[in-house]
């Protein structure tokens, strides 16, 4: 019966679960998209006062409150890249990086002796007035104790991408570049993207398959 939900009698679908779907906009895992979404907002409310992000050198402790759920995936000392994607630690030290989480701050976490050094600044833990926020959010808080005895603390609950608060057309060709851009430059990307579109329009998917395959051997 599941399978055919939504199957209307002409036999076209009346709805599409995928316009319903979470884009994740970060990536680490789900579980920690709202910790990126709070370190976001922290890091942004700090460059609109001073002008520039906070780095490394600016903090001296944070604080990680997450819901339950979220600590069992959580990987204080994360090993590999990977790893460090599900590692509320990890994150903030990527946030805090010129290289971000779209960079190699999460493998130098995994790796570095300094940045592992400086994941011990970081405090994670379990705040049970989060957890009503779960499944239906990935809620989050963060506290960033700065120099100079400044502090600045976000919360998220439901994250970037999801349905309540969902992406633009422009973030989503904007995330687009940016993931596609890495395996084949702008040019590449911009090639695909505009394949995907020309797809949509009625054009043959060998237009997309191309752009792909192009895409692929560039790398």
């Amino acid at each position: 019966a599941q399978l055919v939900a939504g199957l209307g009698a002409d036999g076209c679908w009346t709805a599409y679960e995928l316009r319903s779907a979470y884009f994740k906009w970060h990536p680490v895992c789900a579980h920690f998209s709202g910790l990126a979404d709070a370190l976001a907002e922290a890091c942004d409310a700090h460059r609109q006062e001073t002008g520039r992000a906070p780095v490394h050198d600016d903090v001296l402790a944070a604080e990680v409150a997450l819901y339950a759920t979220a600590l069992d995936y959580d990987a204080p000392r994360p090993a590999s890249d990977l790893a460090a994607r599900f590692s509320a630690a990890a994150i903030v030290y990527a946030a805090l990086d010129p290289a971000g989480l779209e960079g190699d701050a999460l493998a130098r976490a995994s790796c570095d002796p300094a940045a592992v050094a400086w994941l011990a600044r970081v405090q994670v833990v379990h705040d049970p007035e989060l957890d009503a926020g779960y499944p239906e959010g990935r809620p989050a808080r963060v506290t960033l104790t700065l120099r100079g005895g400044r502090t600045r603390r976000a919360t998220a609950r439901d994250v970037l991408g999801d349905q309540k608060r969902p992406l633009s057309p422009a973030q989503r060709r904007d995330k687009a570049m940016r993931a596609l851009g890495r395996a084949g430059g702008e040019r590449g990307a911009a090639r695909v993207i505009a394949a995907w579109e020309a797809y949509l329009a009625g054009a043959p998917i060998a237009t997309l398959t191309d752009a792909l395959r192009a895409l692929a051997a560039s790398r």
